[in-house]
């Protein structure tokens, strides 16, 4: 399951990302089946790769998404 954010550029920095990407991690496991969530993340885009850091997520293996590299970010279901 991918997990994933997107805000204009006058509401970074604020935590809105962050605050939003938890509560759907949260409800994701706790509805979903899932083992694991994605986020695909464009090289150079540091302020996702914190916002994914910051939830648990770590970069597991390089990729392309309609021909632009990204990283595949992960986090695995938390144990029981």
């Amino acid at each position: 399951m991918e997990l994933g954010w997107t805000l204009r550029a006058d509401h970074w920095g604020h935590g809105y990302a962050t605050e939003a990407a938890q509560a759907c991690l949260e409800w994701g496991f706790a509805t979903l089946d899932d083992a694991y969530f994605t986020a695909l993340i464009r090289p150079g885009n540091e302020a996702s790769a914190r916002v994914a850091e910051r939830l648990g997520f770590a970069p597991r293996r390089e990729d392309l998404l309609r021909g632009n590299p990204v990283t595949v970010y992960a986090v695995d279901r938390p144990a029981p």
